[in-house]
Order: structure tokens, then C-alpha cells, then sequence
């Protein structure tokens, strides 16, 4: 990393011949009206009219002659590297190798941290990590001794740092298909990272069926525990793939929501933008009852998620969602619980998300009591998930299709699959998403989809903005942009009168003058107010 691979420079210098080549000057066009062409076409007169009448008056200088050489060709090329090197710096994706290489081209050059922006590290695990109880945390260690040593100041907090595992053994994937634990045991301790802004444990998605098999995935209790090495954090994204086995699933769910208000509870207001994966894959009839699901699990971890995250300003989730997640924290009065709807006089509120300003929560098919949100058949090969990176189609362009036809669910599918919602399922998720809004006064958007399907489908959507924004999941649209807006982006399928009027006085109560205007748009038709 330190300068052009000597093989470059060898090419650059093998177009050049073994001796020196004279660098000639650009030939002067004949119909050329430079100013600086026709001054030397002056001076060049000038000299020639003063030696006709005075021979002693010598001929101006002539510039020496300059040659290109080998050596000069790796010279160019060193500073063409030096004048690219913000842009390679900016973002680079590297192993163990890459890592001590960047490890010393760091120790040469201390300046070049200052490029450092986008840094993907995939850690091939072998063997040779593992101890039969764990890998060795150390594995971790090259990480931190190359982006560790950098002066704690806010200039210095750069690095958007993605970390993956992969397996150079096969036995590793058997012993670590619950995700990679630490053996803390048999391991030294890892330094830290203060120029890490923020940590994504996004996993990689291969082309292959081998490279997907080699993926390997962090354990959730693993990934909060992390967060206490990076300490200028100031953002995080957890990925995890839950179990097939419900004690297990359970278990991550509970250990990760107690590492979370561990962690995050002294550096909440330092961590700003918070996203949390929770994928449930193609588990099908295995995930359709309530004791399959973990539904006090969740509900456990909803609680401890909010308190954890009460004062990020972006929020993203995506998995199984239940109303709960949605909802104020609770607060006694009259002697029974009722829900908070604002911070309150004593001051704000755990888990009131009162700074909140963005929320995108992709919803699961299932509800946390194993009960799916849709009216439909829905056992069978279906995407139960609708991950944070999934991207809608063009709301436009699939707007355009369903009228030529082109659009619509597949001939074996229902085509009230994923569009009307079971009411009495959906009801509750829905009237907690206007409670929602009401008590937000800083909420700008907030996004609450579900995946209908393949990727060519619409989604199923309900969007707030507040006044003056907007989303790309509306096409773009600019309709009522002064006042607080919800769109039910929901197909043929329109909410009911007492649902709607529910999101009508969420504006009043989240402090906007006057109510929220709601719009429904069935894609297929323009959208229209109700």
C-alpha cells in the first residue's frame, strides 16, 4: 500500500527504449492565434532583424534538451499514486493480509488516516482459531492494531467500519452454525478503535451456493458485546439469522437485549443512528404458533430496545414486529397502567424516542404470537422477511405496468396475498404506529413495510411525513407537502374510518397546527386523499 506494485512500474518503463528519449516540445499549428504563440513568432523576428544589423548580438539561449528515462517513469508514476491515494484510501476491503499491509502503510505515512472513510475487513477463520470452546478473541487483534493508536479527537472519528467472517475450514461451519462465540478463556485482550464512527455487521451476500455456505455470522451477544471497543461510536448495525430451534433463538434474543442497556446506556446520547436485523428466513409451519415464535421473548427485547435506544434519531428495524415495539413506555395512574403519550412534566421518559426524527421498521410476515398479518395461505416456500436492504421497485415504473397489464401478484399466488391485511392482526400494529406519530413532535418520517413477495412486487406501506418531507417510497410525490401526511400505500386494500380518523388527531398531537392529511394510493390508480 505504500507505492505502485513494482510490476506497474516495470510495464510504464518497458514502453520506454533502453536509452534516453528526448522529450520534444508540441508543434506549433500553422493557423495558430495563441497571444502566447504569436508573442514567440515577435520575438523570433526581433532577433532575426537585430543580427542582420548587429552581427555581435548573439542568438537568445536555447533550453537544454530533457530526456525521459526508466527512472523517471517510476518517479511519475510514484506521484500519480500519491495524488490517487484520498481516493484508494476511501475504501478498501481487506483480510488478515490486507490488514498488516495497512498496518504499515499506516506507520510510514501517519497522514494517510485522514483518507480512511469505508473499511470492509472480512476475517477468514481457520482452525488454528478455534479451541473447541470458541474462536480466540485475539483473532480480532489485527483490526484494532491497525486502526488502533489514532488521536481521540472528533477529526479523527472516520472510519465506517463493516465487519464479516468467513470459513477457511469446512469443520468451522458445523461448530460455529449458532454464530461465532469468543473463547474468553484461552484469549488475550483486544486493544480498541477510536476512529471507528460506525460498526455494520452486515453479513455478505456470495453469488455461489459455496460462498454462501462459507459465510459465517457473528453470534447477537457477540455484537452488542463489541460495541465497548469502539469508543467515539456513533452508529451501529446488528445482523443476525435467527435459529430454527426456538431455545436458541430465545436465548440470543434475551442475551442480546441484556448487552444492549449494558453497552449502550452510558453512550446513548453518543450513538445517534441504531439499526437492528433480526432475520427469520424461510422457516415456514415452523414459525406459525406462539410457542414456536417466543412472543415473551420479544416482548422482552422490545422493552429493553426502546429503553436502550430512547434518544438515537434514526431508528431501522427489521423482523418480527409487534405492536409493543411501537408504544410509549408505561406509567401508573389512577391506579392502572396507561400509555405515555408525551414525555411528560418530570422530564423525558424511558424509551419515549423523543429525539426520534427517522424510523423505517420492515416487518416480518408473523406477528411475535406466531399469527400471520395477512389474509392468505401462507405455509408454504414464502420471503417471510423484508430486510433493511431490500429496495422497492419504482413506484412509477410499476405503476406504468399495472396499467398495461404487467402488473399485478403471480397466476399461483392470490392476488389478495399481502394486500388485505387481517384486521384484527393488523388493527393493533397499525393504531400503534398512529400513537406513535401523535407523540413524536420531531418525527420527520416514519416508514412501516412489508415485502410483497418477489422483488418486482409493490410493497404493502404506510408512510408519515412531516411537513415539508418526503419519501422515495411515494414516488416522490409533493401532494399536501405542507401539512403532515400519512400514505397508505396499500393497494386495492383501504383502512377503515376509525383507523383513519385515529391518524387524523395524531397531528394535533404530535403539536402540528392542524391534522394529518391521508392519502391512499393503490399504485395502480393516482393517489387521492380521504
Amino acid at each position: 500500500m505504500d507505492r505502485l506494485p513494482q510490476e506497474i512500474i516495470d510495464q510504464i518503463a518497458a514502453w520506454l527504449p533502453e536509452g534516453k528519449l528526448e522529450v520534444t516540445e508540441p508543434s506549433t499549428p500553422a493557423n495558430s492565434d495563441a497571444p502566447g504563440e504569436k508573442v514567440g513568432l515577435v520575438k523570433k523576428l526581433f532577433f532575426k532583424t537585430l543580427r542582420r544589423t548587429h552581427p555581435q548580438v548573439s542568438a537568445p539561449a536555447v533550453a537544454p534538451a530533457r530526456y525521459w528515462t526508466r527512472a523517471s517513469a517510476a518517479s511519475i508514476s510514484r506521484r500519480w499514486q500519491h495524488a490517487i491515494e484520498a481516493l484508494i484510501y476511501s475504501n478498501l476491503v481487506l483480510g488478515y493480509h490486507g490488514l498488516e499491509k495497512l498496518k504499515s502503510a499506516l506507520e510510514r505515512i501517519p497522514e494517510r488516516r485522514s483518507y480512511l472513510r469505508s473499511l470492509t475487513v472480512v476475517l477468514t477463520l481457520t482452525l488454528q482459531h478455534w479451541t473447541n470452546i470458541g474462536i480466540r478473541k485475539d483473532a480480532l487483534q489485527p483490526i484494532f492494531s491497525a486502526l488502533g493508536g489514532a488521536e481521540d479527537s472528533v477529526a479523527s472519528v472516520t472510519v465506517d467500519l463493516t465487519l464479516r467472517f468467513e470459513a477457511g475450514d469446512a469443520d468451522l461451519r458445523h461448530s460455529t452454525r449458532e454464530g461465532i462465540v469468543f473463547d474468553r478463556l484461552h484469549s488475550v485482550p483486544v486493544g480498541a478503535a477510536a476512529c471507528v464512527r460506525t460498526l455494520d455487521f452486515t453479513p455478505a451476500t456470495p453469488d455461489t451456493e459455496k460462498g454462501r455456505r462459507d459465510v459465517l455470522r457473528l453470534h447477537l451477544t457477540e455484537q452488542a458485546d463489541l460495541v465497548a471497543h469502539f469508543p467515539n461510536l456513533q452508529g451501529v448495525a446488528w445482523h443476525y439469522a435467527e435459529d430454527v430451534l426456538q431455545a436458541v433463538r430465545d436465548a440470543s434474543r434475551d442475551g442480546f437485549a441484556a448487552r444492549l442497556v449494558e453497552h449502550l446506556a452510558a453512550r446513548r446520547r453518543q450513538i445517534a443512528t441504531v439499526s437492528l436485523t433480526l432475520s427469520v428466513g424461510l422457516l415456514g409451519r415452523n414459525m406459525s404458533s406462539p410457542q414456536s415464535v417466543g412472543a415473551d421473548s420479544y416482548l422482552n427485547l422490545y422493552a429493553k430496545l426502546r429503553a436502550a435506544t430512547a434518544h438515537v434519531a434514526d431508528f431501522s428495524y427489521s423482523g418480527i414486529v409487534g405492536p409493543s415495539l411501537l408504544q410509549g413506555p408505561k406509567r401508573k395512574g389512577g391506579g392502572a397502567e396507561e400509555e405515555q403519550e408525551g414525555g411528560g412534566a418530570g422530564g423525558e421518559d424511558e424509551g419515549s424516542w423523543q429525539s426520534l426524527r427517522n424510523l423505517t421498521i420492515c416487518m416480518a410476515l408473523l406477528t411475535p404470537e406466531g399469527k400471520f398479518y395477512f389474509e392468505s395461505d401462507a405455509f408454504g416456500e414464502i420471503e417471510l422477511d423484508t430486510s433493511l436492504s431490500w429496495r422497492r421497485p419504482a413506484l412509477r415504473q410499476a405503476a406504468a405496468a399495472a396499467r398495461h397489464g404487467g402488473g399485478g401478484m403471480p397466476e399461483a399466488t392470490p392476488v389478495s396475498f399481502l394486500e388485505r391485511p387481517d384486521e384484527d392482526t393488523m388493527g393493533p400494529l397499525l393504531g400503534a404506529f398512529a400513537g406513535l406519530v401523535a407523540r413524536l413532535p420531531v418525527l420527520e418520517t416514519a416508514l412501516l413495510v412489508a415485502r410483497r413477495g418477489a422483488d418486482r412486487h409493490t410493497p404493502w406501506a404506510v408512510c408519515y411525513c412531516a411537513p415539508g418531507r418526503t419519501s422515495a417510497w411515494l414516488g416522490g410525490s409533493e401532494m399536501d407537502m405542507e401539512k403532515p401526511r400519512v400514505w397508505f400505500v396499500t393497494g386495492a386494500w383501504r383502512p377503515g374510518d376509525a383507523l383513519v380518523q385515529q391518524f387524523r388527531r395524531a397531528g394535533r398531537g404530535a403539536g402540528h397546527a392542524g391534522n394529518v392529511s391521508i392519502i391512499h394510493w393503490s399504485i395502480v390508480d393516482p393517489p387521492v386523499c380521504m
